[in-house]
């Protein structure tokens, strides 16, 4: 069965947005839509970060939870190597 997104990011074009590929494949039908971008903003040295999630009531609240863990361990992994 296709996934269904219920998340979206938008951004402006005149921002450079790109996608974070292992956050994007979190997704799991009905209990996680996950998906993620980083944005480099004139002027900043750093790149920022942005998530969208989305839990369907219907949903399996330790599916998300186990998911959701994943994405910020490895968040906080990466964020860690550059500090």
């Amino acid at each position: 069965m296709p996934l269904h997104s219920r998340c979206a990011i938008y951004v402006k074009c005149e921002l450079a947005a790109k996608s974070i590929p292992f956050i994007n494949h979190q997704s799991e039908e009905k209990h996680i839509e996950v998906c993620g971008i980083t944005l480099q903003i004139n002027g900043l040295e750093e790149k920022i970060t942005v998530i969208c999630l989305y839990r369907s009531p219907s949903g399996e609240v330790s599916t998300f939870l186990g998911n959701l863990t994943n994405i910020l361990d490895r968040i906080g992994t990466i964020w860690r190597m550059f500090q």
